[in-house]
């Protein structure tokens, strides 16, 4: 009988401070470990935003709409449906 209450009253013990404690350990760490992702996801997506120009005569965009915030239907579905190469040669001279 005195083991059985030393069991409960452990048992207790463990569900009562324990746990709170080790979920809160839990959270943190996790959370730490996501913003870390984000942090790298981040990195990811503005090297792939960055573009290489071969003409250094014109200014690098520094800004970039986020396709999140970009209204749908302002572009074309398909990229070959655009003209933005003939307006560049146009502009451009070359």
């Amino acid at each position: 009988m005195r083991i059985f209450t030393i069991v409960i009253i452990g048992a207790l013990n463990y569900v009562l401070f324990d746990l709170k404690h080790s979920r809160r350990n839990f959270s943190l760490r996790s959370s730490s470990t996501t913003s870390s992702i984000t942090y790298e996801d981040r990195k990811k997506k503005i090297k792939e935003l960055q573009r290489k120009y071969k003409n250094r005569k014109f200014k690098k965009r520094k800004f970039y709409v986020r396709k999140d915030l970009k209204l749908k239907g302002s572009n074309p579905k398909a990229k070959r449906f655009t003209n933005q190469k003939a307006l560049r040669r146009m502009y451009r001279n070359s």
